[in-house]
């Protein structure tokens, strides 16, 4: 269950905190919790830098098998992701360099140089397409109110063998300040979903 959040964090990661480019306002997450009913299963906490990118991601999981991490992001002088890092509880450390290949592309290596991920966003900061180099690829669609708020979003996930999966989300904001984001449809797992937190940027 776990291992397939990490595509979906990723994307939430930037999905809030960059949306801004081209919009009227931009949802920056604080929170971010993996739910069914009242069980929280996973939770994350964001921080960012002075210029609203992500910083510092903080992962907790209830399930022991699964261990706790600290992401940290890594940006150079124009703004451009340089690395990735992902620190887990028993110490192992994985970092991964950042190559921008185009204005909306990034290569992510890892520390033998070996490809790792690539990521695709759009012209307003959101991820399109993740896909790893052991086969795996996750493609986004996103829909918008009128004023940029984000509504819905539909995920496709291919496995190296070729079989895909669509999950279709709906975003309901719940106050001013959260929102719940719940998976629909036949792909949609029995009572899970997501709550997030966030900050208004304008």
């Amino acid at each position: 269950m776990f291992k397939r959040l990490f595509a979906f964090l990723i994307t939430i990661t930037l999905f809030f905190c960059l949306s801004g480019c081209g919009k009227k306002v931009a949802y920056q997450t604080t929170t971010l919790e993996y739910k069914n009913g009242d069980t929280v299963y996973a939770s994350y906490s964001y921080t960012y830098t002075v210029d609203n990118k992500p910083a510092i991601i903080t992962a907790s999981f209830e399930n022991s098998m699964v261990e706790d991490y600290i992401d940290v992001y890594s940006y150079n002088e124009t703004g451009d992701i340089v690395s990735y890092s992902r620190k887990y509880e028993n110490s192992i450390e994985e970092v991964y360099s950042a190559e921008k290949i185009t204005n909306n592309k990034y290569l992510f290596k890892d520390d033998k140089g070996a490809e790792y991920l690539t990521i695709i966003f759009d012209n307003t900061g959101f991820i399109v397409s993740s896909r790893y180099a052991n086969g795996y690829v996750t493609e986004y669609a996103y829909s918008y109110d009128k004023n940029g708020k984000p509504l819905t979003f539909k995920q496709l996930n291919i496995t190296p063998s070729g079989s895909s999966r669509i999950i279709d989300y709906e975003i309901n904001f719940t106050d001013s300040t959260s929102c719940q984001i719940k998976p629909v449809g036949e792909a949609a797992a029995d009572g899970y979903y997501y709550t997030a937190t966030y900050n208004i940027i304008k």
